[in-house]
């Protein structure tokens, strides 16, 4: 049976991006991976990751831990209604917030195709948001020290004790992170 577990933390934006931000060495992993240039929420972005950072406060990161219970297959199809719903909950809060932005967890797949592959324009800009990746982060040390767990990966078809999507809200301003509604 599959359960979940959230997680949360807080953090200046400009210490997280200091910590955990090398936009040299992500950018060199994301352009192995298959979906650089050819899905809107992955680089190269039209903002330069540094000013995204430098343009807030504050970061909320939220983890969603999926425990699947023994089942096996193919992690994608079984991740993406979670991490929809992740997603869904970070925008209702950055609609909640004037001025933040929501960072995804993982790339956008809210279409069946990104019609950037295609070299057209994003389908649905309103709701393209970057990840932390597409920043430049480091998504897994992020997730050990501030969230603390380690992500595990599927191996041969066999699912990992859990699964774990991050994603943030980056804050201009306004109170310290224990008082941001966490």
């Amino acid at each position: 049976m599959t359960r979940t577990d959230r997680r949360r933390a807080a953090i200046p934006a400009e210490e997280y991006a200091a910590r955990y931000v090398d936009v040299p060495r992500f950018l060199a992993c994301c352009r192995a991976c298959p979906h650089f240039g050819a899905n809107w929420s992955c680089p190269p972005l039209a903002a330069e990751p540094p000013a995204v950072w430098s343009r807030y406060r504050y970061l909320e990161i939220t983890g969603l831990a999926v425990y699947p219970g023994g089942q096996a297959g193919d992690p994608a199809a079984f991740l993406a209604p979670y991490q929809a719903r992740l997603l869904d909950e970070l925008m209702a809060r950055e609609r909640r917030v004037p001025g933040s932005l929501c960072l995804a967890p993982g790339r956008c797949s809210r279409c069946r195709s990104c019609a950037r592959a295609q070299g057209a324009p994003c389908r649905s800009p309103h709701l393209l948001r970057p990840s932390l990746e597409a920043l430049g982060a480091d998504v897994g040390q992020t997730a050990k020290d501030l969230l603390g767990l380690p992500l595990l990966w599927a191996r041969d078809g066999m699912f990992p004790e859990y699964f774990l999507l991050v994603g943030g809200l980056l804050l201009p301003d306004g109170p310290p992170p224990e008082r941001a509604g966490l």
